[in-house]
């Protein structure tokens, strides 16, 4: 009975082992790669980490226990001013490489094996410092540089040497980086023998502050519409609805710094596709993607048409050419959101190098073209439709070779700019042969528009009265 009693009170006593320790966190092992690396080298190299593996946030999802969709890595290096682009590609290669070797022997040495190593090893970005970037405008010649950056070899930020380059490139570049780091960066530098880790804003004081133009929301806008295409090329839903988050924000902002007053019917769908993509986890993004594919790629070709006029818009200084580019980005109907895009899925994947000074310079002549003489007869006998639609099938936008759309949208502006000009002309052709009097009393006497008092023209005049003294009482009593 005793040995009964003891053996209750032991079982009631007892607590099982506590479960093992979680998966070790892939962060903390890139964290102290990257003060190792810091902390031994002689250029005066600091890391500037960004992202959800930055402090303790909750959001980070450890690729260690996610075998897909789990968290990125990204980290930019940071060298002295003055420091030259053969110093600064030598560097960045070696913080690659020893970053790189020191994960993979310390995962090595904590017994994981060779896909679990790669995965971590795959997200992790080291962005080039500035030195090797500067003056690269946009993001195809960012691509040409990777490309061929590595004694003609290509290397990319990723450290798993594949995928496509990454990044935000040319003007708004430094804006949009310090944005991001200010909410989600840290720097890791090194002061004496120690290594210390601070906020991003002292650097971003000491490295002038980015500043946003309409040429620099123009270019991060296109760069992001770049990306949500590429993304949709490849069927990635994360990436897809990520960047359309970040159009839809750059896109505004364009808009606002061009003093764009009107809604865009395409900003509106873009920002109802964001919605869609909020809160959704990681399982669900391919559904996404599936469901609202044809309305992302229609949105964006009406997008990347849009944002070629507002490129242009940042370059040009000819006031007629802005007038005309103003003109058209102003127009929010829903059969101008058709028209831009038909008209951008036509030029799909060459919307960068749409000819807009070569299109605006056929608009420009065609908005003088309707002033001659066949445009104001045609106009007169059929209406302004029917002489803007002559006018570009026959004698301007032939020669442009453009989509039959965009035709539409300039003729049908170039028909509306027009009618002022065409008025004012023929009024002043009136006025030119008439006493003010006349012209009062409703009488025009110029050829085809002669017409007295309550729309009696010359020959129903002619035919009522005539003879010299029934004309004469007959203008009298006007």
């Amino acid at each position: 009975m005793k040995r009964f009693f003891f053996l209750c009170l032991f079982l009631l006593s007892w607590h099982p082992a506590a479960p093992a320790a979680s998966s070790p966190q892939a962060r903390d092992i890139v964290d102290q790669a990257v003060k190792d690396y810091v902390l031994q080298t002689s250029s005066g190299a600091s890391m500037m980490k960004t992202g959800s593996w930055v402090g303790k946030n909750s959001k980070y999802k450890n690729p260690l226990s996610h075998l897909k969709d789990f968290s990125d890595h990204d980290m930019t290096l940071i060298l002295p001013p003055g420091t030259d682009r053969a110093t600064a590609l030598k560097e960045w290669k070696k913080a690659r490489g020893f970053i790189g070797y020191k994960i993979r022997t310390k995962m090595h040495g904590m017994g994981y094996g060779k896909a679990e190593i790669e995965r971590v090893i795959s997200s992790i970005s080291i962005y080039p410092p500035q030195q090797l970037v500067a003056g690269v405008s946009s993001y195809q010649e960012a691509k040409k540089l990777f490309a061929t950056i590595d004694n003609g070899k290509k290397l990319v930020p990723n450290l798993a040497r594949g995928g496509e380059v990454e990044g935000i490139f040319g003007p708004g570049d430094k804006a949009f980086r310090q944005a991001y780091e200010s909410r989600a960066g840290r720097v890791v530098y090194k002061m004496g023998n120690q290594v210390r880790e601070g906020f991003a804003d002292l650097h971003h004081m000491l490295e002038g502050y980015g500043k946003f133009t309409k040429k620099a929301a123009a270019n991060l806008s296109t760069q992001f519409a770049q990306k949500v295409r590429e993304g949709l090329e490849q069927g990635h839903g994360k990436e897809v609805g990520k960047n359309l988050e970040r159009l839809a924000v750059y896109y505004k902002k364009t808009q606002s710094l061009n003093r764009i007053q009107h809604r865009s019917p395409l900003g509106a769908e873009m920002d109802e596709l964001v919605r869609s993509f909020e809160g959704l986890g990681s399982a669900a993004h391919a559904g996404w993607l599936k469901n609202n594919r044809n309305r992302v790629q229609e949105v964006l070709a009406g997008v990347e048409m849009e944002l070629g006029l507002y490129r242009r818009l940042a370059e040009t200084s000819d006031p007629r050419e802005i007038k005309y580019i103003l003109r058209i980005l102003e127009r929010r109907t829903p059969l101008w959101k058709k028209l831009f895009t038909t008209a951008g899925e036509k030029w799909r994947g060459m919307t960068s190098n749409v000819p807009w000074g070569k299109i605006l310079r056929g608009f420009d002549r065609l908005m003088w073209a309707l002033t001659a003489k066949d445009a104001i007869d045609i106009l007169q006998t059929r209406g302004a439709r029917a002489a803007t639609e002559y006018l570009a099938k026959n004698l301007v936008l032939s020669q442009l070779s453009l989509p039959a759309s965009l035709t539409a949208i300039m003729a049908e502006i170039a028909a509306e700019e027009s009618m002022a000009e065409i008025k004012a002309m023929g009024y002043a052709i009136v006025t030119r042969y008439q006493e003010c009097d006349q012209l009062i009393a409703g009488i025009y006497m110029v050829k085809g528009r002669e017409r007295v008092g309550e729309g009696m023209d010359s020959r129903e005049l002619a035919r009522r009265y005539t003879t010299e003294k029934e004309v004469l009482d007959f203008l009298a009593a006007q």
